[in-house]
């Protein structure tokens, strides 16, 4: 899954994720997913994907019928400055429908 942030008003791609399957079926399981950022930050999740299929059986159906929520999470993040001892640990939630790419503003479908 890609990941974006919206930083000074402009969509920026985080990252790549690889979603990992370990329960359930194509339309209802559990998963897993980690980012690991060079400069020390960790954001791990723990999710339920919920789809829904068109009727001839080639793809998800998008706007709200397909999601992700969280189910756990946890971020840490180790400040790179040369000497700092701090750091932070939280949790994140995540949730939401999957969007098909005519719907995202444009400054990201060409991405």
């Amino acid at each position: 899954m890609d990941v974006y942030a919206k930083e000074s008003g402009s969509w920026v791609l985080v990252d790549t994720v690889n979603i990992y399957y370990f329960a359930g079926s194509d339309l209802k399981f559990v998963g897993s997913a980690q980012v690991n950022d060079p400069t020390g930050t960790s954001l791990n999740l723990l999710f339920v994907f919920t789809g829904k299929r068109n009727t001839a059986n080639t793809k998800f159906i998008m706007d709200g019928s397909t999601k992700l929520i969280t189910i756990g999470s946890s971020i840490i993040e180790i400040d790179d400055f040369p000497g700092s001892t701090e750091r932070w640990i939280g949790a994140a939630k995540l949730s939401g429908p999957m969007v098909p790419v005519s719907k995202l503003p444009p400054e990201l479908q060409g991405l």
